[in-house]
């Protein structure tokens, strides 16, 4: 599936200027409030907390709007596994990496998500094929997270064991992204 250029949208360019921007600011400050939070709370505290407001958020949001909720068990074993890996294994691992890493480094290793999601898009008898192009981006893409992960100068105690904290939460998020989108 091909996205229309701006071009082909003129009166829709603005629209998507704005959503980038509020993709930007939301999702890069809130690295930022993730890092305030856990100075003040524990981890686990922090991110429960974090769940609870987004997912009270979410569904009044949803109701509003007329959705509702899941209502058979299949369903709701699918926002379970969504909920592990995003919310569980994903915000959980991040925040905890929060306390070592500054909250820069962590969103910059979270934009890796995409290249994984990108990789288990791929994978199976439904997966997307990739070409050439494709594999080259993604090679490029991860030799990009690898120069992050590799220590400055002299400094010996670099948090190389908490920035793969990181990639394994970004794995986390990404099999959740594969698993809804096949689910």
């Amino acid at each position: 599936m091909r996205l229309p250029s701006p071009r082909q949208l003129p009166g829709d360019r603005l629209r998507l200027m704005a959503a980038f921007a509020a993709v930007w600011l939301i999702w890069g400050s809130s690295f930022v409030a993730t890092k305030v939070m856990v100075a003040h709370l524990p981890p686990i505290l922090a991110v429960s907390i974090r769940a609870m407001l987004a997912g009270t958020l979410l569904i009044g949001t949803a109701s509003w709007r007329g959705s509702r909720l899941p209502d058979s068990r299949t369903e709701w074993r699918h926002v379970g596994v969504m909920a592990i890996a995003a919310v569980v294994l994903s915000t959980l691992l991040n925040t905890l990496a929060a306390r070592h890493i500054a909250s820069n480094e962590v969103a910059l290793l979270n934009a890796s998500a995409a290249f994984f999601i990108v990789l288990f898009g791929s994978l199976g008898p439904a997966g997307a094929r990739l070409g050439k192009r494709a594999w080259g981006s993604i090679l490029l893409g991860f030799g990009g997270v690898a120069l992050l992960l590799l220590p400055r100068g002299d400094q010996h105690d670099s948090p190389v064991g908490w920035m793969l904290v990181v990639l394994v939460a970004c794995i986390g998020w990404s099999l959740g992204t594969a698993y809804f989108r096949h689910h």
